[in-house]
Parts: C-alpha cells; structure tokens; sequence
C-alpha cells in the first residue's frame, strides 16, 4: 500500500491524514492508558512540527510573542539545545533564561535559520487552542512547556513521535531512512514530510528552502527528483 509514498519517509495522503487526526485526539492522564484510544500528551506539538517543517529545537525556543496570529506568521530565532551531560527528560525555564546547566537558549548558526514562516490553518488553530488552555501566556513564556513551568524536551517529542508512527505501523520504516542532519527520525521524518508537501504543491525549490531555513535549495532538489506520478496521485486523492 502506498510503497512509492513511504520508501521517501514522507506522510502524505492517507497517512497524513490518520497522522493529524490520531496527534489531534484529546489527552487526558486520568484516561486508562491505550494508544489505541487516548490522546497524547504532546501530540499538538507534532502538529506545529509537520505543519511548519520546523526542527524541533526551533520550535521547543518558541515564545507567544514569536507567533503573530493576525498576519498568520511564525518568527524562527532561536534554538534550544541540552548541554552535555545534562538529564535528557528535565529542564527549567529558569535554567533556559540564563543558559545555565540542563538547556541553553542559542542563536541560530546560520543567517538562513532566521526566518519568518507562514502559519497553516490547522497549525493557527492548533496553537490557539493550546494558549487557550494555557493560564499564563505572557510573552515572556515559552509555549512548549509542561503543567509545572518546565520546558519540553526534544526527548519528549521524539518519544511522542516514535509512539505515533508506531501506532500507525510505520515506526520500522522511518527507522530505516537516513535521517541527515537531524541524526533523529522523528523531527527528520516530519521536516521531509513538510517539504514533500510543498514540492507535490508546486511552490518552487528556493522558496521552501527558506521555509526550512536551508541557505541552497539542494535538499530539496533531491526531493523533487525522487516524486514519483504514484505519490502525485496519493498526495491528489
């Protein structure tokens, strides 16, 4: 079933669809736990990843007042990133303010990392309902953070998304892709999906190169060249 689709890693069609509605279900830890069932946790978050084909340390650095919702766009500034021999499931927003021990707040490497990129509908809407949810969405606050004030974790992204693809039994696939830069499948898979997307939409090589915060167009090049008619006509179904 759709081969020529996943042998690129991409989640497009049908496997697009079943991967927003299962990130889309509502979590609840009083829940008996079943991924058949229940929501996830930082499911959202996966959202926002494959709908802006962000990494995920640029998306764990975002602030409120990075997110612009009447021009529907998305300020990409920032990188968090653990610092070495530091846990990988805690950190503090305490310790991202003043880049000491567990994580750091860092500027990107690149003058192409900076950017400012289009929000979707559905991320739009994904985002506002979370800062509905929120009690304190003062600017100063990062989004991605847990009930008790701390930062999320890319460890806990990539858990969340390794859950997800495993549920829709595609885990071993994407485990198989040589994942580049990122060196994780997780925020790999998602990025190659935003921009697989793009490519199936026509809009031109440089311009999702910049979406991505890449300085060449030359991944997503590579992209283009490995579409095939059969991938056209899932993405179209």
């Amino acid at each position: 079933k759709e081969q020529a689709e996943r042998e690129v890693g991409a989640l497009i069609g049908e496997d697009y669809r079943s991967f927003i509605t299962i990130c889309q279900r509502k979590y609840d830890p009083r829940a008996p736990y079943s991924e058949e069932e229940s929501g996830y946790k930082w499911g959202w978050s996966l959202i926002v990843l494959i709908e802006t084909g962000m990494r995920i340390s640029e998306a764990l650095a975002l602030k409120w007042e990075d997110i612009d919702f009447e021009e529907n766009t998305i300020l990409i500034n920032k990188n968090i990133s653990r610092l070495p021999n530091a846990p990988e499931s805690f950190a503090t927003i305490q310790n991202v303010k003043t880049s000491q021990r567990e994580i750091k707040l860092t500027t990107p490497k690149t003058k192409s990392s900076i950017r400012k990129i289009s929000m979707s509908s559905l991320c739009k809407e994904t985002l506002l309902n979370k800062k509905d949810e929120l009690m304190d969405t003062s600017a100063k606050n990062f989004i991605f953070r847990t009930s008790t004030g701390g930062v999320v974790t890319a460890h806990q992204v990539r858990r969340t998304i390794m859950k997800v693809l495993y549920l829709m039994k595609l885990y071993i696939q994407f485990n198989e892709i040589d994942v580049g830069e990122e060196n994780t499948i997780g925020s790999h898979a998602l990025r190659h999906s935003y921009a697989t997307r793009r490519c199936l939409e026509g809009t031109p090589t440089l311009v999702i190169a910049s979406e991505l915060g890449h300085a060449d167009a030359s991944m997503v090049e590579r992209i283009y060249a490995n579409i095939t008619s059969e991938m056209r006509r899932i993405f179209m179904s």
